[in-house]
């Protein structure tokens, strides 16, 4: 009975040992099979232990199969296939010969190789080939240098062209190059850029308009306007002296909605006497021997004879208090001279001369 165990077990090891011996299918398809694919002729597989290994016969890309010494294209991109051997193995590898595509020209692609440089329009460009970081090659159009063109011409980065009153700027980034366009103001056939002023006179003033933007609008808008006086503009807020008038004049200007109102306005400064004038507060005695004083009341200038006084024999005024002096007096129809003459206060603002000793001419 021992004996019938043990042969059982040795069985059963046996079997599982032969079992482990059997490799893995792939699928349907057992170890070592080989078969072709259905579609792509280039390519068929081998089954490994359960692994499907791909085996090529010539190149294969794109899901595309090319014969040895075959030659594509796609785009500007040139393709050959080539082989080699290695270690006993033939390796199939397809030869690329990468372009920049730069445009078409009517069905046909224009090609440019790596590093070759050409304008297009008002942009400078060049082609460049570099390998990615997973090994692939990309083919793209730098761009050395982008401008804007206006009719036949090109400009360039913080370039500018005026026309039809239009200031235009080209403006260039990473992104993009484009025209901006500031359009102005016009005047008489003239055209004006935004922030210049321009000067309008009549009758009444002088007027300073400037050329603005508002929103999206863009036109005049009155910047000051100032007096006309004799031909000349007087500024807003100046002044300046008439002397015949003995009156100082001033500008007052006041602007809303683009419409002025101007006035002068006047103000005394003096009181006139003969040619000239006599400032506010002072005091002058005339040709006749009266005293003036120049006073301000309510606005208005007022030359006041403050007093009159007495004259020596020579006709030198005298005022009051003033010393003695040599008078004229008239005695019985003449006149005589008087010494040790003083002029004296006589009423509010009149004067009188009283000599004590006749003179003895």
């Amino acid at each position: 009975m021992r004996n019938v165990f043990l042969l059982c077990v040795l069985v059963h090891v046996i079997a599982d040992v032969t079992a482990a011996k059997a490799k893995a299918k792939c699928g349907e398809r057992n170890h070592g099979e080989k078969w072709t694919d259905s579609t792509y002729s280039c390519l068929s597989y081998i089954c490994q232990n359960g692994v499907t290994h791909p085996h090529y016969t010539s190149c294969f890309k794109n899901k595309k199969c090319y014969d040895v010494g075959q030659k594509w294209q796609n785009e500007c991109s040139s393709f050959e296939c080539v082989s080699y051997t290695k270690d006993g193995l033939t390796y199939f590898e397809t030869k690329l010969d990468m372009k920049c595509t730069a445009g078409m020209k009517g069905t046909k692609y224009i090609c440019k190789a790596n590093g070759e440089k050409w304008k297009d329009g008002c942009d400078f460009k060049r082609c460049e080939v570099k390998k990615t970081e997973k090994s692939q090659y990309m083919a793209q159009v730098i761009n050395v240098k982008t401008g804007c063109k206006a009719g036949k011409k090109c400009y360039y980065d913080g370039q500018t062209w005026f026309k039809d009153c239009v200031w235009n700027t080209c403006k260039v980034t990473s992104l993009y190059a484009k025209t901006v366009s500031v359009p102005g103001c016009k005047y008489n056939r003239k055209c004006y850029k935004i922030g210049d002023f321009r000067s309008y006179k009549d009758s009444a003033g002088c007027y300073k308009y400037m050329c603005e933007r508002v929103g999206q609008e863009v036109g005049w808008s009155l910047s000051s306007a100032a007096c006309r006086y004799k031909g000349k503009c007087k500024d807003s807020q100046s002044t300046w002296r008439v002397a015949s008038s003995c009156m100082e004049q001033k500008c007052v200007s006041t602007i809303s909605k683009d419409q002025a109102k101007l006035s002068i306005e006047e103000t005394p400064y003096g009181c006139k006497e003969g040619k000239t004038c006599k400032a506010i507060g002072s005091t002058w005695m005339d040709s006749k021997c009266s005293v003036h004083k120049c006073s301000l009341k309510y606005g208005v200038a007022y030359n006041d004879i403050v007093r009159t006084v007495c004259t020596d024999r020579k006709g030198v005024c005298k005022d009051w208090n003033s010393g003695s002096f040599e008078g004229l007096v008239n005695k019985d129809g003449k006149k005589a001279v008087f010494k040790n003459c003083k002029c004296q206060k006589d009423g509010s603002q009149g004067s009188k001369m009283t000599c004590t000793e006749k003179s003895k001419q």
